[in-house]
């Protein structure tokens, strides 16, 4: 079973890949450079399906801080142009053999001078299969 941290990580390195910026999952309250991605969950929606699958919703929040604090207009635009042609082309993100997040509903805005770009990602997963003994080893292995 995928966890939440391992999906995040995934993320991370998705940046990573097709940005050459710096991406952070850290509490960005202690300290940022500029230049870089601010990734977080929220809203994790989790549903047991037939009690065979697991299903998540997840809110995922980028944040972009650009190099220059003060006149970024023009770069926040075109990092949000790139942001929506990455994420549009890609659509699908494998996080695991057999896992995948479907990406879908692209938000963003500039607030304070920062890029704010939302999307949520839809993870159908199967349960780790439990091995059971059959009826044959059970009945085997009792002594009457």
């Amino acid at each position: 079973m995928l966890t939440i941290r391992e999906t995040l990580a995934v993320f991370s390195n998705f940046l990573k890949t097709n940005f050459k910026n710096k991406v952070s999952s850290q509490d960005i309250t202690e300290n940022f450079t500029r230049e870089t991605f601010y990734i977080k969950f929220d809203n994790i929606i989790s549903n047991d399906y037939m009690q065979k699958f697991l299903e998540k919703d997840i809110t995922i929040r980028v944040v972009y801080f650009p190099k220059n604090d003060t006149d970024n207009i023009i770069e926040l635009l075109e990092k949000q142009d790139e942001l929506i042609k990455v994420f549009a082309q890609a659509n699908v993100i494998k996080l695991k053999d057999g896992v995948y997040a479907n990406i879908t509903e692209y938000n963003t805005s500039i607030i304070d001078k920062t890029l704010h770009f939302d999307f949520e990602a839809y993870v159908f997963e199967e349960y780790d299969e439990i091995t059971h003994e059959v009826m044959q080893e059970i009945s085997h292995n009792t002594k009457f």
